[in-house]
């Protein structure tokens, strides 16, 4: 399963420092080395066994600057007994 991420300064100043953190649901695992992104550095989720992915984006420009980050994840199978969804 692959998540793509935007995010968006809709602002009118530049968002300086921004980060993208994102955990993932405890039935999934981040595919090592499966984090890419636009712009800035990637802090976490490149390493097997890493359970949440950050991202530094830097600034993002006001009125509509944007950066895009995307990951895989792995889906365990079977899936826990009681899980319906797999929620991110």
């Amino acid at each position: 399963l692959q998540y793509d991420v935007s995010v968006r300064n809709l602002g009118n100043q530049a968002g300086l420092a921004t980060f993208l953190d994102d955990s993932v649901d405890a039935s999934s695992e981040i595919v090592p080395g499966s984090v890419v992104t636009s712009q800035g550095t990637i802090v976490d989720g490149n390493a097997p066994g890493d359970t949440a992915v950050s991202v530094n984006l830097g600034a993002i420009a006001g009125g509509g600057g944007s950066a895009a980050v995307s990951f895989q994840v792995i889906i365990d199978n079977p899936v826990a007994e009681g899980v319906l969804a797999i929620v991110n």
